[in-house]
């Protein structure tokens, strides 16, 4: 990083690194070419960069329970022989980004989609209007779930979801919802 032209690029260097390190597929090898590019550097030594960040990111974001002040002092224990100046911006950096990386570590978790809104419709099903023993009232649901992010560069997309239940299959779910609610309740 003491190669960079300005605080910008380092910047943009170690959000780089955030964004690549959960990349599956060709992740670090995309992000050590454009550190190579903005850097001006050679193959091994985007490489050890790369390795080097991403630990200190992953250091801060998983194992430092310590206030935020204690940034620069995780830095010094895990990067020694290191600028100080240069310490001192990258754990700047880190700082002021920090709460962005958790969010993003957060929603990035693997989880089951997330329910955004529910509506619901009464129908009346009829065969033909000489025969009433055949009508059937069925409940359509429209519910709007969040899936999961599957990759922390993508924004989670909403999508519809459409279910057609008849009035027995409605009592086996509420009850079976009152039996959660029941178990919730015992919990608090």
């Amino acid at each position: 990083l003491l190669k960079a032209s300005s605080k910008i690029i380092i910047e943009k260097c170690i959000n780089l690194i955030f964004i690549s390190r959960n990349e599956i597929t060709n992740g670090i090898k995309v992000c050590t070419d454009k550190l190579q590019e903005l850097l001006e550097i050679n193959e091994k030594e985007a490489k050890e960069l790369y390795d080097s960040i991403s630990e200190c990111i992953s250091t801060t974001l998983y194992y430092s329970s310590a206030p935020l002040e204690s940034l620069a002092e995780l830095l010094e224990e895990k990067a020694n022989g290191v600028n100080i100046k240069l310490k001192q911006l990258i754990g700047q950096t880190i700082k002021s980004h920090l709460s962005i990386y958790r969010e993003s570590i957060s929603l990035a978790r693997v989880s089951y989609p997330e329910l955004q809104s529910v509506d619901w419709n009464v129908n009346i099903l009829k065969s033909t209007n000489e025969i009433n023993s055949l009508s059937v009232p069925t409940i359509s649901l429209q519910l709007k779930v969040k899936d999961p992010t599957t990759n922390t560069s993508t924004i989670p997309n909403d999508r519809i979801v459409n279910v057609s239940i008849t009035k027995e299959t409605l009592v086996t779910m509420l009850e079976g919802l009152g039996k959660i609610r029941d178990q919730l309740s015992s919990m608090s």
